[in-house]
């Protein structure tokens, strides 16, 4: 039998049409036919609740047609593993193009963007790998072919897996531990614990791309965590608070 909503979930669905991220994924009559069925309904909670403090302020336009239109493009280019012919800008600033078979999307909560992981195609058969972000494509186009190889995700992240881990030490203050593990929770790693005091020391593993954004989070721990290694991630850590100090410092001069 068919079971009627209830009155919470009802109200959980009228706060997420208020996210514009639904619109990726159903068109404007869909969208239009649950307002006027939730119309007297009230949300379970609105986006002025909450309140972002880690995160990128460049986020993807998710009311862009032209967003829209391309990222329904390639959600339909990964359920199916079609080839796609695709148009973008790097992330620093170089315009390529080429055919790609995407693998998966992925929404990163940090950046507030969706990014596809893909292999690169030369005469159908797989150059390298890659990620590219929805938000800088600009034109995407089905060639109207599949792509047949069988494709392994976990051959995909091995191939773009760091060649040395970050090496990091998580003291138990503030549920450090808790919190680090469940952060990193879908990473690579391998655990090691003092019995004395109670700190972890863990190898993650990490996608070579995503060095900056995993620098990001592991930051955001503060005294929690230590880096350990590679000396460059390490190196890296120590200029970003360097600088979040100067910064801190020249508005504490601007106060007085």
């Amino acid at each position: 039998p068919v079971s009627p909503m209830t009155t919470l979930q009802k109200m959980w669905l009228k706060s997420k049409l208020s996210d514009p991220r639904i619109r990726l994924f159903m068109d404007d009559e869909v969208l239009a036919a649950l307002e006027a069925r939730l119309a007297d309904v009230p949300p379970l909670y609105r986006k002025e609740h909450f309140r972002f403090t880690d995160r990128f302020s460049d986020s993807d336009d998710y009311f862009s047609e032209d967003y829209i239109r391309n990222f329904r493009t390639a959600l339909e280019g990964v359920k199916h593993r079609k080839i796609m012919y695709i148009e973008f800008t790097s992330g620093h600033g170089k315009r390529m193009n080429g055919r790609f078979v995407l693998l998966k999307m992925e929404y990163s909560s940090k950046n507030d963007k969706f990014r596809a992981y893909c292999y690169l195609l030369r005469n159908d058969r797989i150059k390298s790998s890659g990620i590219i972000n929805i938000g800088r494509i600009t034109k995407i186009a089905d060639t109207g072919r599949y792509f047949r190889t069988p494709v392994s995700m976990d051959e995909y992240f091995s191939s773009r897996k760091c060649s040395s881990p970050a090496v990091i030490k998580v003291t138990p203050e503030r549920n450090g531990v808790e919190r680090f593990m469940l952060e990193f929770a879908s990473y690579e790693k391998h655990t090691v614990r003092d019995l004395e005091t109670g700190q972890h020391t863990v190898e993650l593993w990490y996608d070579k791309q995503d060095e900056a954004e995993l620098l990001i989070r592991l930051l955001s721990f503060g005294p929690v965590i230590e880096i350990l290694g590679p000396h460059h991630l390490r190196e890296q850590a120590r200029l970003r608070i360097k600088r979040q100090a100067e910064l801190i410092e020249e508005y504490r001069n601007m106060e007085v």
